[in-house]
C-alpha cells in the first residue's frame, strides 16, 4: 500500500498514527516477506503478532500457520482489523497492551513471536516474552537498527546481556526508514532471537538485572565505580571480590562477558537482601 492510500485510509478511519505508541506501519512487501521467511513458520504452528497495526504483516501470516494471535493496543485499529479479517477463522485479535496481558489465559504452549515492534518499547516487549513461564520458540522482530546492533555486537552491553541470558540473537537484514508510514527518524533491522531457554535455574533473576543496570549505569566509567555508585556495597570489599574472581575492578563493564556477569550474580547472592532492600529504599 502506498503512503497516499494510507493517508486516505487514515482519514476514513478518523485515525492518526500516534508517536507515543510508536505507530510506524511497515508498507514494504519484500521486507514483510523477509520477516516471515526468517521466522520459518510451519503450517501447524501458532504465531503471536505484536502490534499488527493495519494488518499488512497479519494478512501474510494467516496464510502460513495454524493460528495468528494479534495483540493490538489501539482500539480503533482493533475494530478495523476485526472488520477487515472478519471471515478468517485462524485469526484472534486482542485489544490489550502486550506488556499487561496474561499469557496463561491464551491457552497456548508453543508459539513463535513475529512483528514490527515500536522502536521505543521493543526491548521491554522482547524481555516480556523471554521472561514468560511459557517462552516462545523464537522471536523475529523489526527493531531500531542501533538497538539490534548493540544486542549483536561483540562488545557487552545491557541490551546484549539481557537478551543473551535467554538465547542467541542475530541481525538478518536492515530496514530503511522509507519502508514505513509515517517514516520514523531512524532505520530498523530484522532481529532473530532463537535457541531460547529458561533463565539459569540457580541464578536470582532480580539480582542479575540489578547488577546489570548498576554495572552499565555509566558505560564509560569503571566497573567498581558504577557498582559502588548504584549499589550499597563497600568499595574496598567490592574490589577484593572482583580481584578474587579474576575480574579487573577498573575495567569497563563492556569488557565483561556474559559468563562474568552470571558469575558475579552468584557471588553477590550473599548480599542479596542488602542490595534489594537498600536500592528499593533509594527508589522510594
Amino acid at each position: 500500500m502506498k503512503p497516499s492510500q494510507l493517508k486516505k485510509l487514515s482519514k476514513e478511519l478518523k485515525f492518526s498514527p500516534k508517536k507515543t505508541l510508536g505507530q510506524n506501519f511497515l508498507i514494504n512487501k519484500s521486507v514483510v516477506e523477509k520477516l516471515i521467511r526468517t521466522a520459518e513458520i510451519q503450517k501447524h504452528e501458532i504465531v503471536v503478532e505484536v502490534g499488527p497495526g493495519l494488518g499488512f504483516i497479519t494478512e501474510e501470516l494467516v496464510k502460513k500457520c495454524k493460528k495468528v494471535i494479534a495483540i493490538e493496543i489501539d482500539k480503533t485499529l482493533c475494530l478495523y482489523l476485526k472488520k477487515k479479517f472478519q471471515n478468517l477463522k485462524n485469526l484472534e485479535i486482542i485489544n490489550k497492551d502486550v506488556l499487561q496481558i496474561d499469557f496463561s489465559s491464551l491457552g497456548i504452549k508453543k508459539y513463535k513471536v513475529v512483528g514490527s515492534l515500536p522502536y521505543t518499547g521493543a526491548l521491554l516487549i522482547i524481555r516480556r516474552f523471554l521472561e514468560e513461564r511459557i517462552q516462545p520458540v523464537s522471536i523475529t522482530a523489526i527493531v531500531q537498527k542501533e538497538v539490534a546492533k548493540k544486542i549483536c555486537s561483540k562488545k557487552m552491553s545491557l541490551p546484549k546481556a539481557a537478551i543473551e541470558v535467554y538465547g542467541k540473537a542475530k541481525i538478518v537484514g536492515y530496514v530503511p526508514k522509507t519502508c514505513f508510514y509515517p517514516q520514523p527518524k531512524v532505520d530498523g533491522a530484522i532481529l532473530s532471537i532463537f535457541n531460547i531457554h529458561i533463565f539459569p535455574s540457580q541464578l536470582n533473576e532480580k539480582l542479575f538485572f540489578k547488577l546489570l543496570k548498576a554495572g552499565f549505569a555509566f558505560p564509560r566509567k569503571t566497573l567498581v565505580n558504577n557498582l559502588t555508585r548504584k549499589l550499597p556495597l563497600d568499595k574496598k570489599l567490592l574490589e577484593k571480590i572482583l580481584k578474587e574472581n579474576h575480574i579487573d575492578p577498573h575495567c569497563r563493564p563492556e569488557n565483561l562477558s556474559l559468563e562474568n556477569w552470571i558469575n558475579l550474580s552468584f557471588i553477590f547472592q550473599k548480599f542479596y537482601d542488602t542490595i534489594i532492600k537498600e536500592t528499593k529504599k533509594d527508589a522510594d
